[in-house]
């Protein structure tokens, strides 16, 4: 179980390092360590038998969450700063005391200003979505053991770049994602992972960004791990066979590109 008094020591330490920081004009180093205080407030705050009820730590997160909201909204990142004043509102909710219900609706209105913010912004908006699992990310990263759960938001995460046409940062998203699940045991469940990550990052190489020369390691690694651990349906491994017919597709798109090179050197 975590230690709360080193989690609050270390929190309170980032918190007064934010206030110094700040108080010498240095804005994101400031911003830096508040982010710091939040994570830790909450691990803290979370590792208490009754999260259901407020705890001694709960204020203090949520003035440290709403501190830091108001920071974030300052540097225009408002997507960033939506989550966090939303955590704040939560928070204050669950204390219910007349000041706490205060700040609650408070935070709520910074809230609300958030989020029109982002309206004027489609990429903003996009952020929005992303924030979420990044914020859940890094708070999973405070405690050891959690590599296959925090891959798991990095996946989230490049879905969503994947349904907004965002090929390369949803590419770089799952190869987070495997490197994260390189640190975890070797089980079915993580290779099959490892398989859906390879997949998605050899389909996005060898079609959007037309790289097809680099799609093809990744399908491969992705056909090695498919075959042992998928299961059969009706006799017939889906991903497998998809991915095959991705390689292939890789592959001859891969010596048409060679041929135009050769082409085009003929004629130099």
């Amino acid at each position: 179980m975590p230690d709360i008094g080193s989690l609050q020591d270390q929190a309170e330490t980032f918190e007064a390092q934010s206030r110094a920081f700040d108080s010498l004009g240095r804005a994101e180093d400031a911003l830096d360590a508040l982010h710091n205080a939040v994570l830790l407030f909450a691990a803290a705050d979370t590792a208490r038998e009754n999260t259901d009820e407020p705890g001694p730590l709960t204020r203090p997160r949520a003035d440290a969450c709403r501190l830091y909201g108001d920071s974030l909204a300052t540097l225009g990142r408002h997507a960033e700063a939506a989550n966090i004043y939303q955590e704040a509102t939560d928070l204050y909710g669950l204390i219910g005391d007349p000041d706490a219900r205060k700040s609650a609706g408070d935070s709520a209105r910074r809230l609300l200003q958030s989020v029109a913010a982002l309206r004027a912004d489609p990429r903003e908006r996009l952020h929005l979505l992303v924030a979420h699992y990044e914020r859940s990310q890094e708070q999973l990263a405070l405690e050891p053991g959690t590599e296959f759960r925090q891959a798991e938001r990095r996946i989230h995460i490049a879905r969503i770049y994947q349904r907004r046409d965002r090929p390369a940062d949803s590419a770089a998203s799952y190869r987070e994602a495997l490197g994260l699940l390189e640190k975890c045991d070797d089980s079915s469940e993580t290779d099959l992972t490892r398989a859906e990550c390879q997949h998605r990052i050899a389909t996005l190489l060898a079609e959007p960004l037309g790289q097809p020369h680099e799609a093809v390691p990744h399908y491969q690694s992705a056909i090695g791990l498919y075959q042992p651990h998928e299961p059969f349906v009706h006799g017939f491994q889906q991903s497998l066979e998809l991915c095959r017919a991705g390689l292939d597709r890789a592959r001859a798109a891969e010596s048409k590109q060679d041929h135009g090179r050769d082409r085009e050197r003929s004629r130099e």
